[in-house]
């Protein structure tokens, strides 16, 4: 399996790239290479960047997310509340991102 940069992921403000406009780079946790570069313009820029940013720490989170799930279904839970499909489809929407996260199909 592929294993992305380690996280926290931090930006950089100003970096260029040649032949391109300016640019906001995400660079790793131990600072020694940049993870992506994030090009101005369409008026998303900043929040793209911030959300790229925030990728390790939210797969992180929703692989606790699914293993709370996890326990909570497999201690029947989910037979006892209103809408049991809410929680499958919580865990299959856990499963399928952190799929894509990690560059697995489902």
């Amino acid at each position: 399996m592929r294993q992305h940069s380690k996280g926290p992921w931090t930006k950089e403000f100003g970096a260029f790239t040649p032949g391109y406009a300016s640019t906001m780079r995400l660079v790793s946790a131990d600072n020694t290479h940049a993870v992506a570069d994030v090009f101005w313009g369409n008026g998303h820029s900043s929040a793209n960047a911030d959300l790229i940013a925030a990728a390790p720490e939210m797969l992180e989170a929703l692989e606790a997310a699914l293993r709370c799930l996890a326990v909570a279904e497999n201690c029947g839970a989910f037979n006892n509340c209103a809408a049991p499909r809410v929680g499958k489809a919580a865990i299959a929407m856990c499963e399928n991102a952190i799929a894509k996260a990690k560059g697995v199909s489902k």
